[in-house]
Parts: structure tokens; C-alpha cells; sequence
């Protein structure tokens, strides 16, 4: 250890080893956007102030640089750190400890790492509680590590109260031979003076110490307090947050009940719409195919209207008709089917006969054969003719009609 005035460097490294980058009078802010730490801290923000925070206080002496820090593994990786001294309190006496910080790319999430580092004139103390061989920092501040209740600043006081009770260095020993000289009979006048002087330095050492021992208890009672108001600030803030929750679940559940019944309706409206549309274009297109089929049907009236007046008009021209003329065809048509309506019947009679004559043996087999061929094709066309006369007649082609068979 070294007294409060005698702060102590060092360039012992065991694991780990460091290479700084930045001089000591580097801000953070600048540091943080170096190119050689982009992208590596995810909380750039609360890194920064956190550490400006360490370093705007008095009673450290610490500095920020960058800094390579290399694993045990060999991986090596450019960190922020902070280096220099921090003040104790052992046996009335103020000792400054050198010490170093990593701070991890994961902080707040993750705590930094700490170390002791000894100057060449210091040994670390074996089997030391808190700070194993070395120089790392092991204490349960940093193994309990919180990232919104715990800070850099926290853990330096706790790190100097844990110190002040069982210092980590000793200076080492060096042994020398002194001569041995008889003192002088002593001046009682000097030895009270002596006395008085150390009594009044011992009460000024006292009073500083008392004045030490208050300041550190406030500045512990403050941390307290403000760890307490942001523990009670975050309690408070998830309250809200989670009675914010609930209330926008109730609303949302409400709201979404609301929209899902409503879109429900909705839907079975469109549906009734739908088959309503359905049933409509049915009844549309049945209504049309109506529409033409009566329109049809008018224009055929409207022609046998016409045809049936015509017919009437010439009958009443034609004045009353004798008895005998009413079996006379009086049009083309009905002439030319009455005279091929006889023709098919007197052919159906003579083939008849001639089968009749067939089969008495009045005339012969191949002679009634070449009969009855000739007499059912010429009926055949005579069936054939008195088919086209009719639908022509059906038709109404009077003025068409084909001339007698």
C-alpha cells in the first residue's frame, strides 16, 4: 500500500494483459465514438454515464482509456477501462490502491471486470477474501450484479469499504543493516512538546478521519437512498405499466368482442344480400325468358288474328256455300293432300288384294313380289309428298305449294 499523497502505477499483468490507446484526458464521449469501440458496447449511453460519473468524483483517481483486453483463451478484444488508484481507510491511515476496470460490451447487463494491480514494490496478499492470485476482483457486489440497481460508482465505495477492512497489497519487505548508536539523555522540555504535538496531530487525524468516515456514510446513505428511490421508481413504473397493460387488455378485449360481433352481422347481412342477389338475377332471368316466351307468343296471335280475319273476310265474300262444296278443298294445300291421301289408301288396298290374290293361288309368288315392290315405293313417295304438303300448309307457303303429284 502507499500512503494518500503517493499514488502508485503499475505494469504487472498475469492473465490479462492491456495496451492503451488514448491519453488520460480523453472524454468519454470520445472515447465511446472511436472507431475502435463502434458497435461494441450495446448501451452506449449508460456506459457513458456511468463512467463520467466515476470520474467527475474526488476521491478516486482513475482515468478512462482503451484498452485491448485479452482472455486466457488468447481472444483479444478493445474495451473502455478505467486505471489508477483508489483511496482506503486501514488503521487510521489513507492508502491509495492501484486498480483497473473493464468494462464489458454486455454493461449494464453484465458487471465490469475488476483487478488489483500491485507497482513492482507490492505483493498481492495470498489468500486474500476478495482478490484471488491474479488480481482479480471477486466480491458480492459484482456477483450480484443488477443492471438497473447497481453502478460503477456503488461499487468503488463498496470495493474501499471491503479494502479498508483487509487491504489486498503490502509493500514489500526489504531488509537493511542499521548501525546502532547510543542515544543522548533526553530533553524533558522536547519530550512533552513532542508529546503535546503528537497528542494535537492524533486529534487532527482523528477529526479528519471522523469527517472521512461521515462523508463515506453519506455518500453510502445517499446511494442507498437513490437505489432505493429507483428501486421504488421501477416498482412503481411496472405497476403502471402493468395496471396500463391490463386496462388496454380490457379495452382491446372489449373493443375486439365489439368488432367481432359487428363484423359478424356484417357478414351475415352480406350473405343475405348475396343470396337475395342470387335470387333476384333467378327471378330476373326467369322474368325475361317470360318477357320473350308471351312477346312470342302475342306475335303469333296477332298473326293468327290477322290470318283468322282474312279468313273471315273472304268467307263472308264468298257467300253461303252449297252443301255439296263443302267436302272441295277450296286452297292448293288441302287439294294436293286429299288427292295423295286417296293415292295412299288406294295403294295400301291394291297392295292388299294383290296379297289377297297371293294367297289363293290366283297369282303368282314372283309376280306378286315384283308388284308389291313397285306399288311401296310409289306409296312411299306418295307419303313422303303428303308429309311436305302438310308442313308446308303448317307454314302457311299457300303461294309455294308444289304442283300435284
Amino acid at each position: 500500500m502507499s500512503h494518500h499523497n503517493h499514488s502508485m502505477h503499475y505494469n504487472n499483468h498475469n492473465n490479462r494483459h492491456s495496451q492503451h490507446h488514448t491519453s488520460n484526458n480523453a472524454s468519454v464521449s470520445n472515447l465511446l465514438q472511436n472507431s475502435r469501440l463502434a458497435g461494441t458496447y450495446r448501451d452506449p449511453t449508460r456506459v457513458a454515464r456511468d463512467v463520467e460519473a466515476v470520474l467527475s468524483s474526488r476521491s478516486t483517481g482513475l482515468r478512462a482509456n482503451i484498452t485491448t483486453f485479452i482472455e486466457n483463451t488468447g481472444r483479444g478484444q478493445e474495451l473502455l477501462s478505467l486505471e489508477g488508484t483508489i483511496p482506503i481507510i486501514y488503521n487510521k491511515t489513507t492508502y491509495n490502491i492501484p486498480v483497473e476496470f473493464y468494462i464489458m460490451p454486455a454493461y449494464p447487463v453484465r458487471g465490469p471486470q475488476c483487478f488489483v494491480r500491485p507497482s513492482s514494490n507490492m505483493v498481492i496478499k495470498e489468500r486474500h477474501k476478495h482478490v484471488g492470485t491474479d488480481g482479480c476482483i471477486y466480491m458480492p457486489y459484482l456477483s450480484e450484479w443488477r443492471p438497473r440497481s447497481h453502478c460503477l460508482t456503488e461499487m468503488i465505495v463498496w470495493m474501499q469499504s471491503l479494502f479498508g477492512q483487509d487491504p489486498p497489497v503490502f509493500a514489500s519487505s526489504s531488509s537493511s543493516s542499521l548501525e546502532k548508536v547510543e542515544p543522548p539523555p533526553p530533553d524533558y522540555g522536547a519530550v512533552l512538546a513532542e508529546q503535546q504535538r503528537s497528542r494535537m496531530q492524533w486529534e487532527e487525524d482523528q477529526r479528519r478521519l471522523a469527517e472521512e468516515r461521515r462523508l463515506a456514510e453519506e455518500e453510502k446513505r445517499r446511494l442507498d437512498q437513490e437505489r432505493h428511490r429507483a428501486a421504488e421508481e421501477e416498482r412503481t413504473y411496472q405497476q403502471a405499466r402493468a395496471d396500463l397493460t391490463r386496462k388496454l387488455q380490457v379495452h382491446l378485449q372489449s373493443s375486439y368482442e365489439d368488432a367481432r360481433r359487428e363484423m359478424a352481422n356484417e357478414m351475415r347481412k352480406q350473405g343475405q344480400l348475396e343470396k337475395s342477389a342470387r335470387q333476384v338475377g333467378v327471378q330476373m332471368r326467369d322474368l325475361e325468358y317470360r318477357k320473350e316466351h308471351l312477346q312470342e307468343e302475342i306475335d303469333t296471335i296477332d298473326l293468327n288474328t290477322i290470318k283468322l280475319k282474312d279468313y273471315i273476310q273472304r268467307a263472308e265474300e264468298k257467300g253461303e256455300v252449297e252443301v255439296d262444296e263443302l267436302a272441295v278443298p277450296t286452297d292448293v294445300h288441302s287439294r294436293q293432300m286429299l288427292n295423295l291421301s286417296a293415292k295412299n289408301a288406294a295403294y295400301s288396298d291394291c297392295i292388299y288384294h294383290l296379297q289377297d290374290a297371293c294367297h289363293n293361288g290366283v297369282l303368282p309368288m314372283d309376280t306378286y313380289l315384283q308388284k308389291v315392290r313397285k306399288l311401296a315405293r310409289e306409296q312411299f313417295v306418295c307419303r313422303y309428298h303428303l308429309m311436305k304438303v302438310a308442313k308446308a300448309r303448317e307454314n302457311g307457303l299457300s303461294s309455294t305449294a308444289s304442283e300435284e303429284y
